[in-house]
C-alpha cells in the first residue's frame, strides 16, 4: 500500500485534505487577566495586551482612567484606538496614559464629524525635525499635545552670553481623558 493510498483510507472519503493547524503560542503577559477583569472585551484586551508584551507600553504607564475610557468604546472603535496608539512614536511621550487619552478623543471628535476615522493624520514630517534638531543641537522632548523646545542654544550657533536655566519655549494644548456619552 503506498503512503497516498493509506492516507486516503485513513480520510475515509478517498481525498487528501490538508488543513493547516494554528500552532502559534500567543504569548501573554501577567496583566492580560487584569484586563479581563477590568471589563475589556477579549480582542481589546488581546491588542492591548500585544503591545505591553512588544515593550510599547507597560500596565503600569496606563492608569485606570485610560482603561475606564478605552472601556466606553465599542470593540470595533476600541481596536482602532489601539492601532492608532500602536503606530504613534511614543519614544518622546512621558505620559503614555495621557497621550492614549488623546488618541481616543481624537478618535471620538472625528468620528462625530463623520470623518473617516481609519484614516489617521500625521504630524509634521519627523525627518524634518530630526534634521533641525540635529543642525541646531537644540532637543525635542514630546509628551501628550505639546513639544517642548529648550535649553540654551550650543555655542557654535550663539557664542553670547548663555540664558538663565530654564528658559524654554513651550507650546502645549492640554488634553483629559473623559468618556463623552
Amino acid at each position: 500500500m503506498s503512503g497516498d493510498m493509506a492516507t486516503d483510507q485513513v480520510n475515509g472519503n478517498g481525498s487528501v485534505s490538508e488543513e493547516p493547524m494554528d500552532t502559534t503560542e500567543v504569548t501573554r503577559s501577567e496583566h492580560f487577566p487584569a484586563l479581563l477583569e477590568a471589563g475589556l472585551p477579549q480582542n481589546v484586551a488581546e491588542k492591548l495586551d500585544e503591545l505591553y508584551v512588544a515593550g510599547l507600553v507597560a500596565h503600569s504607564d496606563l492608569d485606570e482612567r485610560a482603561i475606564e475610557a478605552l472601556k466606553e468604546f465599542n470593540e470595533d472603535g476600541a481596536l482602532q484606538v489601539l492601532a492608532q496608539f500602536k503606530e504613534s512614536d511614543l519614544s518622546h511621550v512621558q505620559n503614555k496614559s495621557a497621550f492614549l487619552c488623546g488618541v481616543m478623543k481624537t478618535y471620538r471628535q472625528r468620528e462625530k464629524q463623520g470623518t473617516k476615522v481609519t484614516d489617521s493624520t500625521k504630524g509634521p514630517d519627523e525627518a524634518k525635525i530630526k534634521e533641525l534638531l540635529d543642525r541646531t543641537n537644540y532637543t525635542l522632548d514630546v509628551t501628550t499635545g505639546q513639544r517642548k523646545y529648550g535649553g540654551p542654544p550650543p555655542e557654535s550657533v550663539y557664542s553670547g552670553a548663555q540664558p538663565n536655566a530654564g528658559t524654554e519655549v513651550r507650546f502645549q494644548r492640554k488634553s483629559h481623558c473623559q468618556a463623552e456619552v
